[in-house]
């Protein structure tokens, strides 16, 4: 099983009550490219996952100046509502996880 842990962080612990499981973490940060169009209102917008990086931007209907971002969130430099296609990169964790006789885990991360 692989487990993807978002939003990054610079250490994670993942646990499981199942006591014959074997975690094994990637060595790495790991990143993905997505695409998406989000609904941008009153000038506040989200993506699916944090960003890490913008790759690309376009505004569909009315441009609303520079972005910024901070986790999932989107802000416009222009208070408005407009559609946004962005392109951008986000960092997980990639985790494998083994267990000879279990057919599930349950896994849960350790704060």
């Amino acid at each position: 099983i692989i487990v993807r842990i978002y939003p990054f962080a610079s250490s994670v612990e993942l646990l499981s009550s199942h006591d014959d499981v074997i975690i094994t973490p990637s060595t790495v940060p790991l990143y993905e490219e997505l695409s998406e169009t989000i609904e941008i209102v009153d000038g506040v917008g989200s993506t699916a996952q944090a960003v890490y990086d913008i790759i690309s931007t376009d505004y569909q209907d009315d441009d609303m100046g520079n972005i910024s971002h901070k986790g999932t969130s989107i802000t416009t430099e222009i208070n408005g509502t407009t559609l946004l296609n962005i392109t951008y990169t986000t960092q997980f964790h990639e985790l494998l996880l083994t267990a000879q006789d279990a057919e599930k885990i349950q896994v849960y991360l350790e704060d």
